[in-house]
């Protein structure tokens, strides 16, 4: 067995794919699969993952924990500006 790295995750358990970002399949050393699939989202935005992992996920306060495979993107969503206007 591995050792842990903390992390953040958000489980939808009716997605049909999770997603893990490439810096962070990287930081956990995690093996990689070629992964060729296309993925529309929200706003007509379109993503093409090129490789999967598979890891396991543990809660910090409970003894859940469940194996998920992953599709690795260079990013997960948009990150806004820290400034926001607020007077429009």
């Amino acid at each position: 067995m591995g050792s842990y790295k903390l992390g953040r995750a958000l489980p939808d358990l009716c997605s049909q794919l999770n997603f893990m970002t490439d810096e962070f399949a990287q930081t956990l050393h995690l093996r990689r699969k070629k992964y060729h699939i296309g993925i529309r989202s929200r706003g007509n935005s379109f993503t093409n993952l090129n490789a999967r992992t598979t890891t396991t996920i543990k809660s910090r306060t409970s003894a859940f924990q469940l194996s998920l495979q992953f599709g690795i993107t260079p990013h997960i969503a948009y990150q806004p500006k820290v400034e926001i206007d607020t007077i429009n």
